[in-house]
């Protein structure tokens, strides 16, 4: 790992994956592949998929909201299991007006409820130094089974 400085955007596989080794402590009933944005562990006989996103933009944008949150379900869904859950960070620049809040929280709320997936607890500020909206979005999904996609790795330690 040098100290050169990143790009914008994701942080690279070869930057990542050599820290990920050294936090994921925990092992996971099931594992994936960096880069399958999707996270799979199996808890109480149930699979759970997880998957997070982050959306940046102008509150005015008219499917931000929606274009995130149909891109989550479908990696969950990929996996086999349904969408349940959608927990949403949403964070707004300094200036924003409370009726951009209701217009954004309302966007996320139909998208989701679109999908019947349930929005659940969840953080929204305004915060110093944003320049946009930025949502971050975490979805969890359950199953009884897994389909199992290609190109990830599924094991059972």
């Amino acid at each position: 790992m040098g100290s050169s400085r990143l790009p914008e955007g994701k942080i690279p596989t070869e930057t990542l994956a050599p820290i990920l080794r050294l936090i994921s402590k925990r092992e996971m009933m099931v594992s994936t592949r960096i880069g399958m944005d999707a996270g799979i562990t199996k808890s109480h006989g149930k699979y759970l998929v997880f998957s997070s996103g982050i959306a940046v933009g102008n509150p005015e944008e008219a499917d931000l909201e929606k274009d995130l949150v149909h891109s989550l379900a479908k990696r969950i869904t990929r996996q086999g299991v349904k969408p349940d859950v959608l927990c949403p960070v949403i964070l707004f620049p300094p200036g924003s007006k409370a009726k951009q809040v209701r217009a954004v929280l309302l966007k996320v709320s139909k998208a989701a409820d679109n999908l019947d997936i349930t929005v659940t607890k969840g953080h929204t500020e305004v915060t110093p130094g944003l320049r946009k909206l930025t949502l971050i979005l975490t979805m969890y999904g359950s199953g009884n089974r897994l389909s199992l996609v290609r190109g990830s790795t599924h094991s059972s330690r």
